[in-house]
């Protein structure tokens, strides 16, 4: 079995993941791949051991959003069935006029998620600006002073490459942090669920 052949089966056996989760975790033992090289491709599938196998682990992982979710949905449907009607209705009446109050906390948290994504994005974006910058300034010294010139271009190329160097570290970086902030407020709400269950018995 190849590179090609190993992932096209993990891929196949991780068909239960949403398909944003399933090509992400592909592209994960694709890097996995590339970053060993060709000559060692068979040692990598040794260490993660077959398809099948690593796909179960994959699967079984505690710590993905799409488990927390799912875990989320089982809470939802064991508080329905050990509510009464009336205490159903009673409960959609909390909802709608508590809704000023976890409405604001859920434009908190997106505003939370927006402005780390913003932050990542702006800080990448002000390298090469910078550097676009310092370049048109050294073409504009280029006539005057050849040394500055260079100078100031030099610069202004080592912050866009260093723009485009940071970018896959930071991006990465900004998505842990929502992936961890979001998995934090769904087991806050299957806490809050769980409590709710155990009143209803």
């Amino acid at each position: 079995m190849n590179k090609m052949e190993y992932l096209s089966k993990l891929s196949e056996c991780l068909s239960a993941l949403p398909p944003e989760e399933r090509e992400a975790a592909v592209r994960y033992y694709d890097d996995l791949f590339t970053d060993a090289g060709n000559i060692n491709e068979q040692s990598v599938i040794s260490s993660l051991g077959s398809p099948q196998r690593l796909a179960h682990t994959i699967l079984n992982d505690n710590n993905g959003i799409s488990y927390e979710l799912n875990k989320t949905k089982k809470e939802v449907k064991a508080v329905k069935k050990k509510l009464t009607p009336r205490q159903n209705a009673l409960a959609v009446f909390l909802i709608i006029l508590t809704s000023p109050a976890w409405g604001g906390i859920l434009l908190g948290i997106l505003g939370v998620i927006l402005g780390i994504f913003a932050a990542g994005i702006i800080s990448l974006v002000a390298f090469v600006i910078a550097g676009i910058a310092l370049l048109c300034m050294g073409a504009a010294y280029i006539a005057k002073t050849v040394s500055i010139a260079l100078v100031l271009a030099g610069t202004g190329i080592a912050l866009i490459s260093i723009a485009f160097l940071l970018f896959t570290p930071v991006m990465n970086l900004v998505f842990f942090l929502i992936k961890h902030i979001i998995k934090g407020c769904i087991r806050l709400f299957n806490k809050i669920l769980g409590k709710t269950e155990v009143r209803a018995r």
